[in-house]
């Protein structure tokens, strides 16, 4: 047993206990799961698709609701001294780095660094020099889309970081890189984890230049509903993979984690009738709810595009109408040097107090509707909103709230 494994059985610095997560329709993910974790630990979470790893991220770091996303879940998470029923609470336990980094385009270095300081508890010395240290080469002035693969995933670290979370997931984070940059990225983790002292679950599928500075290996075994301890091999890794893959039984010898220590329970007993979230959002700030405003106010009404969007199709639909009306007029030959001036008069009228109030209407609501669509669809794809809700940031207030007034205030313009 490495130091580390040691110290997360002696004095852990989270206790997952009885955790179970299933379906509504009957699919079990999870059944009676129980997990510690030490300070300063590294463990990697394998196990094969559609094993239950994300899910069990998702819940710990209160990226989701389980209980919307039709889910039910039952156990106890307890650290910093107090226990929580994860089937009444939501629980943010743990800070996320996507595998997509999920850093917010609209902002800049600094700003994705400063909207999840300002959302969650100030963070010691040491951690803001382990965040320094790690963006040294960084120019926070510039937009996160003109830095650097390497770069953004460092700053997704280091925005995760500040949201003081006591374990820290990292979500594929050696996908699509090479084995040298695989490598370097794994001394990074394993460093920054002694330096700051919080266990770090590296959740891969690719994991061999990753197993050199693993203290643990926990798998997830779908056929069992179990998280298994495995020892820290990748040929052992693989080999048990692919026994659950074409549906063998596993070797003897892994171990079912250890169930954790009775008090669990009892401190969850002096904590019934009570629902707090553990790490609930701050009250949303102005200056950021203004800045978001003001993003969403300038794409929507008084970007050039839109401006030259409304104005154009005004153009031409001003343009066609009168053509038409001119060019097909029932006996033109005879009306029109009656009735040439008094036509365009009345047509001008009806198109400035009806058609062109209509049409600008139509045209705003039409361009903008495609707008926030795509941009909301890619938050969401982008797992932009799910770390909004890991960072504790009020995305209703920043974003549905933003959206809805832009779209009013557009729509009055």
């Amino acid at each position: 047993m490495t130091q580390s494994s040691s110290a997360a059985a002696d004095d852990p610095v989270v206790v997952v206990s009885s955790l179970s997560i299933a379906q509504r329709s009957g699919r079990v993910l999870l059944r009676n799961v129980n997990l510690r974790l030490g300070a300063g630990e590294v463990v990697i979470l394998a196990g094969p698709s559609g094993s239950g790893k994300s899910t069990l991220v998702n819940l710990l770091s209160g990226a989701i609701e389980m209980r919307e996303g039709g889910w039910d879940v039952s156990g106890q998470v307890g650290f910093a001294g107090e226990t929580y029923d994860l089937a009444r609470e939501r629980v943010t336990v743990g800070g996320v780095v996507f595998q997509n980094f999920a850093l917010f385009d609209e902002l800049t270095v600094a700003e994705n660094l400063a909207i999840a300081a300002d959302h969650n508890p100030a963070v010691s010395d040491s951690l803001k020099t382990a965040i320094d240290g790690l963006l040294r080469d960084v120019d926070r002035s510039l937009p996160v889309n003109s830095v650097s693969g390497g770069q953004k995933q460092r700053i997704a670290i280091a925005r995760t970081l500040l949201g003081n979370h006591p374990v820290l997931f990292l979500d594929e984070p050696n996908s699509g890189l090479d084995v040298s940059a695989s490598r370097r990225l794994s001394l990074l983790v394993k460093e920054l984890a002694q330096e700051i002292g919080v266990p770090v679950i590296i959740v891969a599928h690719h994991f061999r230049h990753l197993i050199d500075v693993a203290d643990r290996v926990l798998m997830l075994d779908p056929s069992a509903n179990d998280l298994v301890e495995l020892p820290v091999d990748a040929a052992r890794i693989e080999r048990e993979l692919e026994a659950i893959e074409t549906g063998h039984p596993r070797a003897p010898g892994e171990r079912p984690m250890e169930a954790a220590p009775a008090m669990i329970a009892t401190r969850l007993s002096d904590r019934a009738g009570r629902t707090t979230v553990q790490s609930p959002a701050r009250a949303w700030r102005p200056v950021w709810g203004l800045k978001f405003l003001l993003g969403y106010l300038w794409e929507l009404c008084f970007a050039p595009s839109a401006l030259l969007f409304v104005g154009l199709g005004s153009v031409i639909t001003g343009f066609v109408t009168t053509w038409f009306i001119f060019m097909y007029l029932p006996f033109r030959d005879y009306l029109m040097p009656i009735i040439h001036s008094d036509a365009l008069a009345g047509l001008a009228f009806s198109e400035l107090r009806v058609l062109a109030p209509l049409l600008t209407a139509v045209l705003i609501s039409t361009r903008n509707s495609a707008l926030i669509g795509a941009d909301i669809g890619h938050k969401v794809y982008s797992d932009q909103i799910k770390s909004m809700r890991n960072l504790n940031v009020p995305h209703q207030i920043y974003i549905n709230a933003t959206v809805l007034l832009s779209s009013a205030v557009a729509a009055v313009v």
